[in-house]
Parts: C-alpha cells; structure tokens; sequence
C-alpha cells in the first residue's frame, strides 16, 4: 500500500508525481529531491519513540474531557503542543477512562480512505469525521460519505466534517511524521479500547488490524519505489 509514483521528463525539467503531490524541478535537482524523501522517511522512524504513554492520556482527556462537546474538537487534540505534559489527577483519569468503557453510545473508528487516515466518530447515531489532514478535497470528502453508506446499509445522518485550519504546505508534501492521525489513533486503540466490544458494539465496520502495520508498508513502499527510481 502506498501512493502512486510517476516521474517525466520534459525539456531538461522534471515532474516527480506521489500520490496528488506534483513538483516541477530541473534534472540537476531530482536526485536530491529523492534523497530528501528518504531522509524524511528516516527521520518519521526516529521520532516514533516520542509517543509516550501520557501524551495519548492527554489526547484522550482533552478529546472527552467536556463529555458533552468534544466532538467538536479538531484532529489536532491529538497532538500534545510542543509535547508538553500537562499533568492529569489519578482520579481524573480513572473517572475519564470508566466513562469512555461504560458510554456504549460513544464508537471510535479509524478508518483508511485513499491514502488517508480519518477518525469517525459516533454518538447517539450521528457521525462526526475529524479529518486529520484538513483537507478541503470535495472528492475526498465524498470518498469518506460513500465507505459510511457502504458499511451502513440503513438511512444515516450525513457526518459534519472537522477539519484541522488550513496551514501552508510545500509544493510536494507527504504526511511521513509519526504524529498524524494514524499513529495516534493506534495508539488510542491499544490503550483505551477493546477491539472485541468494538466489534460486537458496530459489527458492520471493518477497523484496520494493525494501523501501525500499514503505514509501515506505506513506507517501505515509498522506499522501495525512490529507491528504484535512484538506481
């Protein structure tokens, strides 16, 4: 699994394609513009020792915390600023998690659409989608709606989307950080939910095995196709 790759040549310049990324540079600068790639791939391996286990404690308290309006908190809850520790009380959090166990209304689902990690999330039988890569994509967003009628065969209420405010992005750009939306989620998964009573709570949607595992392949894809582009 992993972004398609294309690379032409027109008169002395290069167009180096990666999924919907484009970049136009000259012959004399697309191999270091490959190199950079695998550095940047290296470089997202390295930073995953960073995710510890209170930052997902504070992701999750600063998702749930209000219990009644955190579904309007973007994807960036996730990421803990300047990795941080704000410091939650033992009892805080043993209530926080005992609310998230005994609230069956309340369904976590990450979900893998066209190269991109989303979080549907719902409650009371509305569905609420935290993009984590802020895309304003209408085709994207119409991807998400179509896998929600697909695995919901009954009438449901069309999701809100929420989506991270727009930030300046390099012509080329490829989410390889570990602090995106995939990690997280995994990492919200091993600690706070049981993927049996997941099942058996929402049968109907099918949660990724190992998010971790797929965008290792994600990677090693990557590597493989720059890689063989080098040679």
């Amino acid at each position: 699994m992993g972004p398609s790759f294309e690379l032409r040549e027109t008169r002395g310049r290069s167009t180096i394609r990666i999924g919907r990324s484009l970049s136009c540079k000259p012959d004399s600068e697309v191999e270091g513009l490959i190199s950079d790639f695998l550095s940047e791939i290296d470089k997202s391996r390295e930073t995953r020792k960073w995710i510890e286990e209170w930052m997902v404690d504070q992701m999750v308290f600063s998702l749930t915390k209000d219990k009644l309006n955190y579904a309007s908190l973007p994807c960036s809850s996730f990421c803990p600023m300047r990795h941080q520790r704000c410091y939650i009380a033992e009892g805080e959090l043993e209530e926080l998690r005992s609310w998230i166990d005994d609230n069956a209304r309340v369904i976590f689902v990450p979900q893998w659409i066209r190269d991109h990690f989303v979080l549907l999330l719902r409650r009371a039988g509305n569905w609420t989608i935290f993009d984590s890569f802020g895309s304003k994509s209408t085709v994207r967003l119409e991807d998400i709606w179509d896998t929600l009628t697909t695995f919901y065969k009954s009438k449901i209420v069309k999701p809100r989307i929420i989506s991270e405010k727009h930030r300046p992005r390099p012509a080329v750009q490829l989410q390889l950080d570990d602090y995106t939306c995939g990690v997280w989620l995994h990492a919200f998964l091993k600690k706070y939910v049981n993927v049996g009573d997941l099942f058996d709570l929402n049968h109907m949607v099918p949660l990724q095995p190992d998010i971790a595992l797929v965008r290792q392949e994600y990677f090693d894809t990557l590597t493989h196709i720059l890689t063989e582009k080098m040679d």
